[in-house]
């Protein structure tokens, strides 16, 4: 049975307090029964402690964007704020929400829609992020005509600073330059790194992100496999030189000091070690391979 409205807005009242006594534990338990029930406010609040991480272990950015989101169904302006500020900058401490600076215009435009009177935070963002917009497409397009070109050393840095601003085209075009090494060093982590930046977005460039993907991680697994199989053979060529070399050999045999004759063993013998001579079957203390004595 749903819970009266004025009980969640007690719950919220109350999780409001326990925030501000900086008891996140109880404002999180209290914020998520409220927003389980359909208060946009406790939704918001409950995005915001998820996006800074306030009573849990971590930051959870998904978990924030979908708290967002519901609070902004309801025409929650500051959810929709937030959720644009998600998009334009992605999250600081991961992947998982990467910039997308034209989902960013959308959400502040629907903000826009709900401002209370003189707010202009939303449309102030709006025109920003136009103007970095199209700066980012001027560059872009500029390394696209070194890029035609094979003018890749121009090209490379243009992408670069594009990419690192979110233009996702940018990133595509990065990721290739690293994996084949057109205009800078090649570097697959580098290039797996922007990469898998597009093929997160899940947009127009994803699959061909992920084909890339799929072929340098193939490339990683088998430069491993070889550089495996050099280091083992690596190390059979030294345990062979070392068996082999004249002092190593010498360490498997001792001379009898009973009948004077070289018995050669199956392990490598260390000083004072008892042996038995295969001749004379008579024991003696392994010294040197040509000093030994009787026992």
């Amino acid at each position: 049975m749903p819970e009266s409205k004025q009980k969640i807005e007690m719950w919220v009242e109350l999780a409001n307090e326990h925030f501000d006594q900086d008891e996140f534990e109880e404002a999180l338990l209290l914020f998520t029964k409220a927003a389980k029930e359909g208060s946009a406010e406790a939704q918001y609040r409950l995005g915001e402690l998820y996006e800074t991480g306030e009573g849990m272990d971590e930051e959870d950015y998904e978990k924030a964007l979908h708290w967002y989101k519901k609070a902004a169904e309801q025409g929650h302006y500051e959810a929709m704020c937030d959720i644009a500020k998600l998009y334009r900058d992605g999250s600081l401490m991961s992947n998982k929400i990467p910039v997308n600076h034209a989902l960013a215009v959308e959400w502040f435009k629907k903000a826009a829609r709900h401002a209370p009177a003189g707010d202009n935070y939303a449309r102030r963002e709006i025109e920003s992020l136009t103007i970095e917009e199209e700066d980012l497409f001027d560059e872009a397009k500029l390394a696209d005509k070194h890029y035609k070109l094979k003018e890749y050393d121009k090209a490379f840095p243009l992408y670069k600073k594009s990419a690192e601003n979110g233009n996702v085209e940018s990133q595509l075009q990065l990721g290739f330059m690293y994996a084949e090494g057109w205009g800078c060093k090649k570097n697959v982590d580098e290039a797996i790194k922007w990469l898998t930046k597009v093929a997160r977005t899940g947009g127009e460039h994803a699959d061909s992100a992920e084909d890339t993907l799929n072929d340098l991680r193939e490339e990683v697994a088998a430069k491993q496999a070889q550089e495996a199989e050099e280091r083992e053979r690596d190390l059979v060529a030294v345990m062979v030189e070392d068996l082999f070399s004249a002092d190593s050999f010498l360490a498997y045999i001792a001379t009898c000091p009973w009948c004077g004759e070289p018995s050669t063993f199956g392990e490598k013998l260390q000083k004072n070690d008892i042996v038995k001579c295969f001749k004379c079957e008579k024991r003696f203390r392994y010294i040197s391979y040509d000093e030994s004595a009787k026992v």
